[in-house]
């Protein structure tokens, strides 16, 4: 989908909403790019035990991680540079075995590999 059908399709979206859904579009034509982008872009899967990292700049930094809930929010703040173990609950979404029953999930775009010292990615 290019840029011009992109707009179009949002265009077309925002004639089909009600006066009250419009707040909610903006989170809407947000989350379409941000997986249109990750299509394209996507180059490195994560998979189940692998050793990952919270992009917790990228997260705090959408419009919508002021209305998160607290503890969703203190997780997402305490856990910079802290590594975890990916387990992959359904197709894109993570949780992390370390926290068990208790984990957020997680889209896996924002997650980061780890790698160790030599540069090598730890699985």
């Amino acid at each position: 989908m290019n840029r011009e059908q992109r707009r179009a399709a949002e265009r077309k979206i925002k004639k089909q909403i009600t006066q009250n859904d419009k707040e909610n579009i903006d989170a809407l034509v947000e989350l379409l790019q941000l997986a249109y982008a990750r299509k394209s872009s996507y180059t490195t899967p994560i998979k189940d035990g692998d050793k990952v990292m919270l992009k917790t700049e990228q997260i705090s930094s959408r419009k919508e991680f002021e209305t998160m809930s607290e503890p969703y929010k203190n997780f997402v703040s305490s856990s910079k540079n802290r590594v975890f173990t990916a387990h992959i609950e359904h197709k894109n979404l993570v949780s992390f075995t370390e926290l068990g029953d208790d984990s957020f999930l997680f889209w896996d775009g924002d997650l980061e590999l780890f790698e160790d010292e030599g540069g090598e990615r730890n699985e």
